[in-house]
């Protein structure tokens, strides 16, 4: 399963980089990354159909940790397709119609309030329940999930991914709104003049996440290493999935665990020691 898992990942990742390097547009790049989440959705769903977990505890991780992330993806993409295919002409029908679609955003956290604060607060009391496809007693129906077959998610599977997927959402959003208020993109709609892309590897970008998010110098400390990806993801126009796995990866290695800062801390160092011979170019 892990393996499985790793390589859709990877081969997700590469297909969306490239993507991303051809798109000329935001409409292009989000129908384009619809269709590549949309087959990733398949063969994730088509191989859960015939897996046998191994234990409970296996079953619950991937429906609440596991596929959230993928599906998260897939709605994600989706919705911004949408927005992008109906964006209004004019900068006060644009700002308009965005703050139309974060009240519906907002609106789909109110309706789901207990179960957001239970994704929020990392709690696991309910587990049983809420991300086994068979619990003896259910605490949603099933028409709350809009993926019928019970074979490949729970209904609060699909809620936790809806979870993710809209705070990425609601964030875009909110950055093109304070674009629009500053007299910014309004011609070229959601999409951004400039776009600036991380470039490095997806390890690199996880090393430096984790490392904002435990030195404790944003919020002072108090934001979730989630949260931290999802804005620097958004910012940087690159997706990062499964990054906890990377996290343990690094986290066991006997020597260079921080490779990357070890790194940026040489370059940092480099360009010192040029400013200090050619001060003109620092």
């Amino acid at each position: 399963m892990n393996q499985f898992l790793i390589d859709l990942q990877q081969n997700m990742e590469v297909s969306m980089h490239a993507i991303s390097k051809e798109s000329e547009h935001d409409l292009e790049l989000a129908n384009r990354n619809k269709d590549c989440l949309n087959k990733t959705m398949e063969l994730l769903n088509d191989f859960v159909r015939k897996y046998e977990f191994q234990s409970i505890e296996d079953e619950i991780r991937f429906f609440k940790e596991q596929r959230p992330l993928f599906y998260a993806e897939y709605i994600f993409w989706n919705e911004v397709f949408f927005l992008e295919s109906n964006f209004p002409v004019g900068k006060k029908w644009q700002i308009r119609f965005l703050k139309k679609e974060l009240k519906r955003i907002n609106n789909f956290f109110e309706r789901h309030k207990e179960l957001y604060k239970y994704y929020k607060q990392q709690l696991k009391l309910h587990d049983g329940q809420l991300f086994v496809r068979y619990p003896d007693e259910k605490l949603l129906s099933v028409e709350e999930n809009p993926e019928l077959d019970s074979k490949i998610s729970t209904a609060y599977s699909s809620l936790f991914a809806k979870f993710i997927a809209f705070e990425k959402l609601a964030a875009k959003i909110q950055n093109s709104i304070v674009n629009l208020k500053n007299g910014e993109g309004e011609k070229r709609g959601l999409e951004q003049t400039h776009r600036l892309r991380w470039t490095g590897t997806k390890a690199q970008l996880i090393e430096l996440v984790y490392a904002l998010a435990s030195s404790g110098v944003i919020n002072h400390g108090k934001i979730h290493v989630k949260q931290l990806f999802l804005i620097l993801s958004e910012f940087l126009h690159t997706e990062v999935t499964h990054y906890y796995p990377y996290f343990q990866r690094m986290r066991i290695k006997k020597k260079d665990r921080a490779q990357f800062m070890s790194y940026l801390s040489e370059c940092l160092l480099r360009r010192m020691d040029e400013s200090d011979e050619n001060p003109r170019f620092s």
